[in-house]
Order: C-alpha cells, then sequence, then structure tokens
C-alpha cells in the first residue's frame, strides 16, 4: 500500500487530532474507514483463568480479553480478520490461542509460542508464524 503525499497529510492530523482526545473517545470507532477485508495484525485473546490457567513466571496478569470482546473490537474499528499472538502470560500453552482460532471461524490467523509447546495442532487451524520473546527461554 502507497500512500499519496495527501493521504498521509489527512492521517497525520487525524493522528494529532486523536491524541487531544480523552483515552475512551479514543476508542470509540477507526479514525479512517478501513479498506473491506481489513486485518488487525496482533492481537491476543485471554481466556478464562479457570480454563487457560497463566504461567507462574509471568511478568504481568492481565484481565480476560474473550473472543466476543475481540469481535466487539473488530465492529469498533471497522476490520474483518485478526492475526492472533500468544501472549507471554501462557507461556508456550496455545490452548486458548487454538480454541480462539476455531471460534473465529477462519477469519484469524496466528503466531504461536514454542519449544515442545501445549496446543500445537495449530497449522492446522491458521497458525502461520513463530513467536520468539528475547526476555523468555521458551519462546523459539
Amino acid at each position: 500500500m502507497s500512500l499519496s503525499r495527501r493521504d498521509f497529510t489527512v492521517l497525520a492530523g487525524a493522528a494529532v487530532a486523536a491524541s487531544a482526545l480523552p483515552n475512551a473517545s479514543r476508542a470509540a470507532s477507526a479514525a479512517i474507514e478501513m479498506p473491506p477485508g481489513a486485518v488487525d495484525c496482533h492481537n491476543h485473546v485471554m481466556g478464562s483463568l479457570a480454563k487457560y490457567p497463566y504461567t507462574a513466571e509471568r511478568a504481568y496478569t492481565p484481565p480476560e480479553a474473550n473472543v466476543a470482546q475481540l469481535r466487539a473490537l473488530r465492529t469498533q474499528v471497522h476490520t474483518a480478520r485478526n492475526v492472533l499472538v500468544t501472549p507471554s502470560v501462557y507461556g508456550i500453552d496455545n490452548r486458548c490461542m487454538v480454541d480462539a482460532l476455531t471460534e473465529l471461524q477462519g477469519t484469524a490467523r496466528a503466531s504461536r509460542c514454542c519449544a515442545g509447546c501445549f496446543g500445537c495442532r495449530t497449522e492446522a487451524f491458521g497458525c502461520c508464524g513463530r513467536a520468539w520473546n528475547p526476555y523468555r527461554s521458551w519462546a523459539v
């Protein structure tokens, strides 16, 4: 995708204007109209802790962010598809991501954490990349 100077100026102006808004207003909708089939290229799905426990070695504890919330975000920012990334709090356990891919029925692809990981049946579900985290020895 290439932008003309005019398109760049419009986008830059929108970004500056959006930065002046309160945080809640920024998430209200997309700053620009997204093209049909647009992809949000980095998303995490955080399932319920009872079903998908976090690793003890995590650096943070995020709140739940389920597939229903991801679908709501898609509507909000006018995207049709997503790339899911296994968050570091799951270590090498990809089960939450695999279940999310199944629930999203072909409208998402994924990047996974590897190294003898759990849930490594991911290729069948659209996993097309590997995540590398330089701060975690299990992410290769």
